[in-house]
């Protein structure tokens, strides 16, 4: 991945969507670091997840779905990618049978530009969830204040869990840092271009294997009786 991020600018609207979630949810025994961080992190899921239902919208369909294991889902789109030898009447019923991109989104907050060599983390009680990439993105505040309701979201790396997995390095914790966690270089993570391109050829595979599947278990015509 270049050293140039990809931007996002959000203002108010996100700020008290992220700030009424954070209050609903409140802070968690594990958390170091206090409600703002609860709401940095809803900021950028939030972001995230509009960039990715404009964005993805001709070939997947981003949705929030917030398990404990990943944030976002991005469905085939049943728009784009009509079930082959079955009516449009069950089209939707089999892209949501078909397989989905699960993203964990990983946010943080930062007061300066980050750089290709910043570490992108995991913490390490927090490793095990179940997802298929991890997104990891810089909240910048407006003048570096969160009163100020708007800011940055620097798009930091997409990387694979199973990636993650084999090049993740272990950091104790410091005064700085106060987890203990798992991080890889966001150099070595992918664009926010690369995550597109690699959602849509998910996206079109999977509605086209969930429509084979359907024409496969659909049941032989009878012969009619003379």
């Amino acid at each position: 991945m270049s050293s140039s991020f990809h931007l996002f600018e959000f203002d108010s609207d996100v700020m008290q969507e992220a700030e009424a979630r954070a209050q609903q949810m409140g802070v968690l025994p594990k958390n170091q670091y206090g409600l703002l961080s609860v709401v940095t992190g809803f900021v950028g899921e939030i972001v995230l997840l509009r960039a990715l239902q404009q964005d993805a919208d001709e070939f997947g369909k981003a949705v929030l779905e917030d398990t404990l294991n990943y944030d976002i889902a991005i469905h085939p789109n049943p728009q784009q990618f009509k079930c082959t030898g079955s009516q449009d009447s069950h089209n939707q019923e089999t892209v949501k049978n078909s397989k989905k991109i699960r993203i964990e989104v990983k946010s943080r907050r930062t007061k300066v530009e980050p750089l290709a060599h910043y570490m992108n983390c995991v913490s390490a009680h927090n490793s095990t969830q179940q997802c298929d990439l991890y997104a990891f993105l810089r909240v910048k505040y407006a003048r570096n204040d969160p009163e100020t309701k708007r800011g940055t979201v620097y798009f930091c790396g997409a990387m694979t869990q199973q990636r993650f997995a084999h090049l993740k390095k272990y950091s104790a914790s410091t005064k700085s840092a106060k987890l203990d966690c798992f991080y890889v270089y966001i150099r070595d993570c992918c664009s926010y271009k690369s995550l597109l391109q690699a959602a849509e050829t998910f996206c079109k595979d999977a509605a086209n294997d969930a429509a084979k599947e359907e024409v496969h278990t659909q049941p032989a015509p009878t012969a009619s009786a003379h």
